[in-house]
């Protein structure tokens, strides 16, 4: 259920992770030794120089990393950012009105704008 990640310790980092959902691993989280020669500090946080174990929510986690990879891949191709917006047009207005949006777009009556982009 859990995502286990090595954390920066540096306060600004560790701060913004704490805000996302990240929380520290305790030894009860651990179903095995670690691989590394690792030790508890005196708050039972796992620390090697200067980052810190923590875990975060597969719900949270996982979500996140995928918004972070859309973000990537449109930023890179353009177009495929535009195919993504146009999709999200499409389904709110059609949403938004009922369904009335896609009976008029099936009929060539209107169309999501997409402006010098070859779709």
């Amino acid at each position: 259920m859990y995502i286990a990640r090595w954390v920066n310790k540096d306060p600004r980092r560790l701060g913004a992770m704490l805000s996302k959902g990240f929380i520290y691993v305790t030894a009860e989280d651990l179903a095995q030794r670690l691989k590394t020669e690792v030790s508890a500090d005196a708050e039972d946080h796992y620390i090697i120089n200067d980052v810190v174990l923590m875990k975060i929510s597969k719900e949270i986690y996982l979500p996140a990393q995928r918004a972070a990879h859309l973000r990537a891949v449109n930023t890179v191709d353009p177009r495929t950012a535009m195919k993504a917006a146009r999709a999200y047009a499409t389904e709110s207005l059609n949403k938004d009105t009922g369904g009335e949006y896609a009976t008029e777009a099936a009929a060539n009556k209107v169309s999501v704008y997409t402006p010098g982009v070859e779709v």
